[in-house]
């Protein structure tokens, strides 16, 4: 298949790209600086906040290849800490980047999807995305966006053969934390910190309920789905796939067999 990741450079998009290439799959993934290259992947150079470098990219791999099978809208960050003192511009700068980036990708590659028959756009959701975090509003304010933007993307383009399926990840090591910004209490007014300020402070204490890195993940550190759609869908998901997930990141296995569904697919990862 033909993949497009975008954010390879580090955590979940740099597993997904190993993890494809080894199988086989033709890989493309996009950074925004200068990165050591995994053999056999694809680099582009793109930034999720720029149209115009989201529709280089997009054009890039579909006139090497033609054609886009899959979308795996990974690329994101991060802002921590109340929301009453959150600077608006930070605010901009998490939706732009969680949100309208995988708005932005999802709108380049629909046109080519349609006119091949199908295709699967994977947007990385998040637990944030289900249910608000503290001292982490605006980044869960970005994923109940992508959350609600699935939901009625799969209904729209289902008739054209094409998946969405929804990530839901819970709280892993894969250096977002440190990346993330922190905006605490104006002096002189007591406020507490967020998970990220004491991240930040004392990076080398692992955090309550961190999980390992993504390639050894195994499945049965899921956690039970909450009832209704959500838990038929993720119960069904693990019927569906069938292969091994021993030291692989088993997110990647559901590009093999995800069943056809009128709401987006969910998968969900780890707890919080």
């Amino acid at each position: 298949m033909i993949i497009l990741i975008t954010g390879i450079s580090s955590g979940f998009g740099l597993a997904m790209a190993r993890q494809l290439a080894a199988e086989g799959h033709t890989v493309y993934g996009t950074v925004r600086r200068d990165v050591e290259q995994l053999p056999g992947v694809h680099y582009l150079r793109a930034d999720v906040r720029d149209t115009a470098s989201v529709k280089a990219a997009v054009d890039a791999v579909l006139s090497a290849e033609g054609r886009i099978d899959v979308l795996v809208n990974n690329a994101g960050m991060g802002i921590g800490g109340p929301v009453e003192f959150a600077p608006e511009d930070d605010v901009k700068l998490q939706m732009d980047t969680n949100f309208m980036g995988q708005v932005r990708f999802a709108q380049a590659v629909l046109p080519a999807m349609r006119r091949q028959g199908g295709g699967k756009i994977l947007c990385f959701s998040s637990i944030g995305g289900v249910m608000g975090l503290p001292f982490q509003g605006f980044y869960s304010a970005s994923k109940f966006a992508i959350e609600g933007f699935c939901e009625a993307l799969q209904i729209e383009v289902r008739r054209h053969g094409i998946q969405v399926i929804l990530i839901e990840p819970g709280d892993f090591s894969t250096g977002q934390l440190r990346e993330r910004r922190a905006h605490r209490s104006q002096a002189g007014v007591p406020g507490p910190q967020g998970r990220e300020d004491r991240a930040q402070a004392a990076p080398e204490v692992p955090l309550r309920h961190r999980h390992p890195h993504p390639e050894t993940l195994h499945p049965a550190q899921a956690p039970p789905a909450r009832p209704g759609f959500r838990a038929r869908a993720f119960a069904v998901l693990r019927r569906e796939i069938k292969c091994s997930y021993t030291n692989n990141f088993y997110i990647c296995r559901l590009l093999a067999s995800i069943s056809a569904s009128s709401r987006p697919a969910i998968l969900k990862t780890g707890s919080f």
